[in-house]
């Protein structure tokens, strides 16, 4: 008997297709990738695939981000200047905060100047600037040379402010070189890339990749950088017959001829023993659902 693992088939035809709540693991922000991941329809658009183009999963929306910083710390007195670089631009905002753009993410993240240091990982030197909201969930901007400058002159300051990097670690795909980061205890949540020109061009590369390979699933190239940038984090594998994945618990088989897709759900607990079958599984077994059957009972009877 498994108490630690149930097997959903999924039908991908169906339009109103919904697993038994009383079945779903509740435990934390597993349920949001499962939820996303097994509300698959017929019609529309895939809400998991949207959940990772939107990065909510992974991330505040900046909009909540920014009200969440309103009310902390006390206002920088400093002077703060505006500055515009090739890839940023820094503005000042009230509270001591600023506001740094980041025109190829498009996106904007804002940095208390009272509370938050550059933080450096002492491994690979890597620096960021990062606000931590809790349960693996966090806001991250990776502080490049041309971001580090511009902030000394935003600031006008020679050094800004360092400690090392504590309650994260640094990843990098062997494959790609592309690095990533993850909150420590939270690795089932893919944490996030560092978006550096390396890691804009491999992610482009995978994707086509996965177009190329898989024309039947992949409907745009948005989702096809998805899955691209699962795979570059260790949460998504090519196998035989289609594409696996593992989310905080959840494992996933889509195939190729989208007519033998299931869902493995397994208790949050067991994610390290999952991801090490994960990694090892042979290609062209991992795909099969009977493989990991027999896995559920060596793990979780």
């Amino acid at each position: 008997m498994n108490i630690g693992a149930s097997l959903y088939y999924l039908n991908t035809g169906a339009r109103n297709f919904s697993p038994n709540a009383a079945t779903r693991v509740s435990s934390g922000s597993g349920d949001q990738f499962i939820d996303a991941l097994l509300s698959k329809t017929g019609a529309g658009r895939d809400t998991f695939i949207q959940a990772g183009q939107d990065r909510s999963y992974f991330m505040y929306d900046t909009k909540i981000a920014n009200a969440l910083f309103q009310t902390k710390g006390q206002p920088y007195s400093g002077e703060i200047r505006d500055v515009e670089t090739e890839r940023y631009t820094i503005t000042s905002r009230s509270r001591g905060e600023l506001c740094i753009y980041d025109k190829m993410r498009d996106e904007n993240f804002i940095w208390d100047l009272s509370k938050n240091n550059v933080q450096v990982d002492t491994k690979t030197g890597s620096k960021f600037l990062i606000d931590n909201l809790g349960s693996g969930f966090f806001i991250m901007a990776a502080v490049d040379s041309e971001l580090e400058d511009g902030l000394k002159q935003a600031l006008g300051v020679d050094v800004l402010e360092e400690k090392n990097l504590t309650g994260f670690t640094v990843h990098e795909d062997r494959k790609t070189g592309i690095r990533y980061i993850t909150a420590n205890g939270y690795e089932s949540q893919g944490g996030q890339i560092i978006m550096d020109k390396n890691a804009r061009t491999q992610l482009d590369s995978l994707a086509k990749e996965y177009m190329k390979e898989y024309p039947g699933l992949m409907r745009t190239y948005n989702e096809a950088l998805f899955y691209a940038s699962f795979e570059v984090r260790g949460m998504a594998r090519r196998v035989s017959g289609g594409i696996m994945m593992l989310g905080p618990n959840s494992l996933s088989f889509k195939s190729a001829d989208g007519q033998n897709d299931w869902v493995l759900i397994f208790d949050q607990e067991y994610w390290d023993t999952m991801k090490a079958l994960f990694d090892k599984a042979e290609d062209d077994k991992a795909g099969e659902k009977e493989f990991w059957k027999i896995k559920n009972n060596m793990y979780f009877a």
